[in-house]
């Protein structure tokens, strides 16, 4: 499923990647809230909305995705590794109706150092994002941030792509 483009690199079919994306991420354990949505939603079905415009820009799905559960106003910090010039999109959601996220990157100084930082609502998911393009390679911190939920914990889920 390789497209020959004139410039002689390969590249992927836009709807193989899709594909394989889906396929590959319905291995991911399933995560849920005790709410309507019951303890088989998947977010990667979720994220497939938001990251096929990334795909079409050229971005690429990395494989690692993170998830859990926040009560209201706890902060989940995750550490990781970024690579000065490429550019990165991350993306936190949940189905918990009423939920909101927030989601901001810092440097390793406590610094706030993404490029941009977004909410929306989506389809009854609520979406939070964050773009970074790292003047360094270095550790940076992602603070992921349960805002406010109707619930005494909150099902999320995270994931991103690079290019």
């Amino acid at each position: 499923m390789i497209k020959r483009v004139t410039s002689g690199l390969a590249r992927p079919d836009f709807a193989a990647c899709c594909a394989a994306i889906f396929l590959t991420l319905l291995a991911v354990p399933r995560i849920g809230s005790a709410g309507e949505e019951g303890p088989d939603w998947l977010p990667e079905i979720v994220f497939a909305s938001v990251l096929s415009s990334d795909l079409k820009q050229g971005y690429t799905l990395r494989a690692d995705t993170w998830n859990g559960e926040l009560p209201t106003g706890e902060t989940k910090p995750i550490r990781h590794q970024f690579f000065k010039g490429n550019d990165y999109r991350f993306y936190a959601s949940t189905r918990v109706r009423g939920a909101t996220l927030s989601l901001h990157i810092y440097d390793q100084d406590g610094n706030l150092a993404e490029t941009r930082s977004w909410n929306k609502e989506e389809n009854a998911t609520f979406f939070a994002g964050a773009d970074i393009r790292p003047t360094a390679t270095a550790s940076y911190y992602l603070i992921l941030k349960v805002d406010k939920s109707p619930e005494s914990r909150t099902a999320w889920a995270m994931a991103y792509s690079y290019k």
